[in-house]
């Protein structure tokens, strides 16, 4: 037994032998368990100053009944970390395990509602082109429904920069001399195209991306092509489009 905490008829406890594996108990019968690499009751970050906010037995999702989170990191150098949530409250219910992939979660109260609100970042473009350490991976918003946790388009929705700023951050990246010493372009041109459709300026990015592309280096057609693949095999693709008001053509 590692560590173990309590909450009303409600008792969760850490083990860790050669693999660790937790286990809820509700007046000392057993209701759910899980093994895995590594497993922790709340946030796995002993320095995490909003650590309180995901304690056992808080209200995350603002529905007035407990909560407990279980984060989990399943060994790998940087992926993978889950974070399982339930309720805890008149019922035992597991509401979801979100996929935080390669990164963590920041939870916030974002808007006047009393729900927390999960902030993550989408790794589905990790590798893509480039190393890791340079895969951008923009920012999600998730927001409980009443059922579960989900992209929350409103709350990420942002006005986007100034045609002139646009252009000098455009000019700035078609001098990098990466267009010239390898095959794919500087992955900084799609981090900030997906900046700007995480943040509902979809048809930004698309011009932005041609006025940043070198008019004598080839391959930008066929980039955008696989570029837009890659967009609609996000998990928050559906999201994305309500984000950009469905006005997420894949052909231009």
């Amino acid at each position: 037994l590692q560590s173990e905490q309590s909450y009303g008829d409600y008792v969760v406890k850490i083990y860790r032998n050669s693999e660790s594996s937790f286990e809820i108990l509700r007046d000392g019968v057993h209701v759910y368990g899980a093994h895995g690499y590594c497993f922790y009751i709340g946030s796995m970050d002993e320095e995490d100053k909003n650590r309180s906010l995901i304690s056992i037995g808080s209200d995350i999702t603002g529905d007035g009944e407990p909560d407990l989170v279980i984060s989990e990191w399943t060994g790998g150098a940087h992926c993978c970390y889950l974070f399982h949530v339930f309720e805890i409250g008149k019922r035992f219910r597991y509401i979801q395990t979100i996929d935080a992939q390669d990164g963590g979660l920041v939870y916030v109260n974002i808007d006047k509602d009393p729900a927390l609100e999960f902030i993550l970042q989408d790794w589905s473009y990790a590798y893509w082109k480039t190393c890791f350490a340079d895969s951008p991976a923009p920012q999600v918003i998730l927001k409980y429904n009443g059922r579960s946790y989900s992209m929350a388009p409103h709350l990420m929705r942002q006005k986007g920069p100034s045609p002139e700023k646009l252009r000098k951050i455009a000019e700035n990246i078609k001098s990098l001399p990466e267009w010239h010493q390898q095959e794919d372009p500087p992955s900084i041109l799609w981090a900030v195209m997906l900046d700007l459709i995480y943040t509902g300026n979809m048809n930004q990015a698309w011009s932005f991306a041609d006025l940043a592309w070198p008019a004598k280096v080839k391959g930008k057609e066929q980039f955008l092509k696989e570029f837009r693949i890659e967009l609609a095999a996000s998990p928050y693709w559906e999201g994305v489009k309500k984000l950009n008001n469905f006005q997420t053509p894949l052909h231009r």
